[in-house]
């Protein structure tokens, strides 16, 4: 079985977790619980409905994240895809909107970036932000919000978090410079206010280098790793500002 990326649950006993491997050609897996994680049936065959050749998508992409906004609805980012099912996972299709990319694309989708909150999902490229609102069906028309980063300006994504369907945090690595910056959004994207920088090496920094980064109420926890020497530090920061 592919190793496991993520895990997500739409309430107390409906789950999914999902996990690829890239050695040796790319393996899939998909697993649905209904027992609150008790036990879970594999249901990766269903996917094989938008692991054909489509739209010049490789077949088997990677699959990184999965998010249960609702019961029935969930969606997966791979590589180069977002999946929608809105029946629980028995069928599937691409999401509208430029979820899918081909492989020639310098853009591509990873774990850090799919978010559900509030009824509304977003999900981050390395030069992109979009939002859908379920309120208007799983279908719904995707937005495109202002992303303060760009891979090809060497401000990748590290991490992005929301709180709510307005508030949320990202994450940023200012590469020749060697910084982290910590940016804020009150308005769901739509503008963003720089409100913390550090060094990738600085062990005072209030939030992380990589891994998760989680926001509930007025916290913001992340999971951190800082390399030192031939030594790795691993922690959890908070922040409560």
């Amino acid at each position: 079985m592919a190793p496991i990326q993520a895990v997500a649950f739409a309430d107390k006993s409906v789950g999914y977790v999902v996990g690829s491997r890239a050695s040796f050609g790319v393996s899939q897996y998909l697993g649905k619980s209904v027992d609150g994680g008790k036990t879970w049936s594999d249901i990766t065959a269903n996917l094989a409905q938008v692991n054909e050749v489509e739209a010049n998508i490789p077949r088997y992409t990677l699959i990184y994240n999965v998010a249960a906004p609702l019961v029935d609805t969930l969606f997966i980012a791979g590589r180069h895809t977002l999946y929608e099912s809105s029946d629980g996972g028995n069928s599937w299709k691409l999401a509208a909107g430029a979820k899918s990319r081909d492989e020639n694309t310098p853009t591509s989708l990873y774990w850090t970036s799919l978010t559900t909150v509030s009824g509304r999902v977003f999900i981050a490229s390395y030069t992109a932000l979009e939002s859908v609102d379920l309120g208007t069906g799983s279908t719904g028309e995707w937005v495109k919000r202002l992303a303060p980063w760009n891979q090809g300006d060497g401000l990748p994504l590290v991490n992005l978090a929301f709180e709510s369907s307005t508030s949320g945090w990202a994450v940023i690595e200012r590469t020749s410079a060697g910084l982290l910056e910590l940016y804020e959004t009150t308005n769901g994207g739509v503008s963003w206010t720089k409100v913390s920088q550090a060094g990738k090496s600085d062990t005072t920094a209030v939030f992380p280098n990589s891994g998760n980064l989680v926001a509930f109420g007025n916290m913001l926890f992340g999971t951190a790793k800082l390399a030192r020497g031939n030594t790795t530090n691993d922690y959890v920061v908070v922040s409560s500002d």
